[in-house]
Formats: structure tokens, sequence, C-alpha cells
């Protein structure tokens, strides 16, 4: 999980385009959803894997409330549900930053789902690389275009945004660099689940 690896989140938690991620053995019909986006372009969001000059991105900035987002209805409804989806997926973003400025997940690993095993695998490589003693600059992750693309049922929902992530150069204990990345931009599909109240990411295509 070096450098092989690649860049923490970059082909794990946003994973290469058309890459299902999650747990095998899953039973909400993840697959199902995530086919969708062959019909992206009609909701607005582009199927490129990547733009180079991509458009001004909105900034992740949710209230603290976000780190723990409940719904008070069952009932999927524009303006409980939707909304509370989306700000959970905001949340995650949030806090995924956060962790790689501290190389701390565990604030991030509240926000995961069990199906979500790209999340577990950032965590492990952000405990690894901190015992390491390896330190991170830039790879903040902004998110933008936001839709709700599909409700499977009242807990499950498949969300399209854009993410756009920054340079990132990765250090070892010496300050010497091991690792650099450019900026990326590009689509992306999540499946938030409700689970004991709480929205959570729970995979990424």
């Amino acid at each position: 999980m070096l450098a092989s690896a690649g860049r923490p989140g970059q082909g794990r938690l946003f994973a290469a385009e058309g890459e299902v991620v999650m747990r095998s053995g899953s039973k909400i019909g993840y697959a199902v959803l995530l086919s969708v986006l062959l019909g992206l372009s009609g909701v607005g969001c582009t199927t490129q894997p990547s733009v180079s000059s991509p458009t001004t991105p909105v900034v992740v900035t949710p209230s603290t409330s976000t780190t723990s987002v409940t719904a008070s209805s069952a009932t999927p409804t524009a303006t409980n549900d939707d909304e509370a989806a989306i700000a959970a997926l905001k949340a995650y973003v949030e806090a995924f930053n956060e962790a790689l400025r501290t190389l701390d997940p565990s604030s991030m690993t509240k926000l995961a789902g069990p199906a979500c095993s790209v999340c577990d695998v950032d965590a492990e490589r952000l405990i690894k690389d901190r015992s390491a003693g390896r330190q991170y600059s830039g790879g903040t992750n902004t998110l933008s275009e936001i839709q709700i693309v599909q409700r499977k049922d009242s807990n499950h929902y498949l969300l399209a945004a854009r993410i756009t992530t920054e340079a990132m150069t990765i250090r070892d204990a010496t300050g010497k660099v091991v690792e650099e990345f450019k900026a990326t931009s590009g689509p992306k599909a999540f499946v938030m689940s409700r689970i004991d109240g709480q929205w959570r990411l729970d995979a990424v295509a």
C-alpha cells in the first residue's frame, strides 16, 4: 500500500470511473444502482474520467451538525432525506480531508457504512503512514454538481457529484518526497445508506 497503492482516496475512496468499490456479498443491489451511471449525462453530470480545467468547484463546508446526520422520516422526501443524504456525503469528504491533514481517520470511519471497503482501506493506509512518520501536504477534495440520481428505497440513495482533488505530496519521516500526485477532477457516484438513523457512505464508483 505504498507507491503502488497510489494517492490515499485516489483510486481508493474515489476509484477509477466505472470501478465499483464495495464489499462482495452486499444485499442491497449496489450494482443495479451504479448502473444508473450509464445515464448520468442526462442529469447534467459528464461521464468523462477527468478534465484538466474543471469548472470552479463548490468547496465543501458542512456545518458541525453534519458529522452525525439523521433523518426525521423513513419516507424519502426532498426536504429531509435528500438533504440529509447530501449532507452526509459532504461530511464524509470533509472528514476525509481532515484525516489527510492529521493522518487520523477516526472521524472519517464513523461516517462510513459497513459495505464501504474503500473507507477501510483508506483508514488503514492513513494509520500505517502515520506510524511510519509520513507527512501529507495538499490533496484536499471538493465536491460540486451534487445530485440525487436514484432512490432505491427509503434507506439507500445513489448520488452523483464531481470530485476535484488538489495536487498532493507525501514525505517520509526524514522529509524526503516519496510520492507526488497531480490534481484531478472527475464525476463519481456514491451510494449512501441510512443505518440506525444515520446516513453513511457505503460504496463509491
